[in-house]
């Protein structure tokens, strides 16, 4: 009977050992990366170090705590672009943001390990609206959707004095391309400082919102510019916001969409940002008269109001640096403001909004590790959630490493 308590015993720690940490092992390349897939794992990436190939596999590391697939892909630049979400169960690394002999060319992996490589015919689309300069179109935008992978490329037509906005949409499960033009912008209007830069605002299974903030006649307008993963349009929505001062802010993404790999982010300046969220519309924006982040949405009444509440904040300067971020996180929005030296965050989910009591530390990692912000030790470099219990790995001189290894 001592025995086989014993061995229990043996056994037990084992076990507890076991799970104490978890080991994956470099392969033939040294490691180089670690990014959250949300709600899959994280994916460990390696590459060639001499850089004679342009090769890269990835390891998925399950929330199991298991590697249930390594996989290599064979991308045709040095550096693709990882185009990750919260709301899909693939992940694209893209090659090219200009067209190269009129294709943009991508790999796809889906959760289960199975990769594509492929590309899409930009000259096909942008004739089926009377245009023959491919290498005139700027991406503006990639967004990994709930079912398609989305392109926002902008066609500067100056004979017109317009800018075609042109939306291109391949559904996953068969990268099938679909595509949308929305309103032409007009260039004056833009240079004159009446219309803001269009947005992304948000997605769901069945729609996919864009929009742009606008300034006409002295009326507030935020305008959504909405279609179906298939390309086919879905009725207008558009927002008339009262009277405000809102300061131009630098607009940024804290989730890995393609906006994050244009370097000019004056791009994306703007008075403010449009949400579409759970079926509702939202308008976020800085205001110079309080220094505060002013939420707009519709009330039970459908009329448009402000939703948060806001003590007049102090700011450090009369003309502070202005900036609205945002990240999506378990189906919920997570957005932060800075004006100057104030600093400010809020939830949007199901219930409404909500202020949170975070600072500036608390989201420093979410874009390549969303999970960091879950946990209340913000010391390790890299966490990774296994059946509920957070483990930690520091990410520093990964190419060294023999095995990358997440402790409790």
């Amino acid at each position: 009977m001592k025995n086989i308590s014993f061995l229990l015993l043996i056994i037990l720690i084992s076990t507890t050992s076991l799970f104490s940490q978890v080991e994956v092992p470099k392969g033939k390349y040294p490691f180089y990366k670690i990014v959250e897939w949300p709600n899959q794992g994280s994916i460990l990436l390696a590459k060639d170090p001499s850089g004679s190939t342009n090769d890269i596999y990835i390891n998925l590391l399950d929330t199991e705590g298991e590697v249930p697939w390594g996989k290599t892909i064979y991308p045709k630049v040095e550096d693709p672009k990882l185009i990750i979400s919260n709301n899909s169960n693939y992940i694209y690394f893209v090659d090219n943001y200009k067209p190269v002999k009129n294709f943009i060319e991508y790999n796809q992996l889906n959760q289960s390990g199975g990769v594509v490589s492929t590309k899409f015919d930009v000259l096909q689309v942008i004739r089926s609206y009377g245009y023959t300069t491919p290498n005139d179109l700027e991406l503006m935008e990639i967004i990994n959707t709930p079912k398609s992978l989305v392109f926002y490329f902008q066609l500067p037509v100056k004979s017109e004095g317009i800018i075609e906005n042109i939306f291109i949409s391949i559904t996953h499960h068969n990268n099938r391309l679909y595509h949308y033009k929305g309103p032409a912008t007009d260039m004056k209007l833009q240079k004159k400082g009446t219309i803001d830069p269009i947005l992304f605002a948000g997605a769901d299974e069945s729609t996919i919102n864009f929009s742009y903030f606008s300034t006409e006649n002295d009326k507030n307008n935020v305008n959504f510019i909405g279609f179906s993963p298939k390309g086919e349009p879905v009725v207008d929505q558009y927002l008339k916001i009262p009277s405000l001062n809102p300061i131009v802010s630098n607009i940024r993404s804290l989730n890995l969409d393609g906006s994050e790999y244009i370097d000019d982010k004056s791009l994306f300046q703007s008075r403010g940002k449009g949400v579409y969220l759970n079926n509702n519309y939202y308008f976020l924006t800085n205001d110079i008269s309080t220094n505060c982040l002013i939420i707009y949405g519709l009330n039970e009444d459908r009329k448009v109001e402000q939703l948060n509440k806001c003590n007049k904040n102090q700011a450090n300067s009369r003309n502070p640096k202005s900036s609205i971020s945002y990240f999506e996180l378990d189906g919920d929005l997570i957005v932060t403001s800075e004006m100057g030296d104030v600093f400010t965050s809020y939830k949007i989910d199901k219930n409404g909004i909500e202020t949170l009591a975070i600072n500036k530390k608390d989201i420093e990692n979410v874009q390549l590790n969303s999970s960091s912000f879950k946990t209340k030790d913000k010391t390790t470099n890299f966490v990774h959630v296994i059946n509920g219990i957070p483990y930690s790995t520091d990410t520093k001189e990964l190419e060294k490493l023999e095995k990358i290894t997440f402790k409790k």
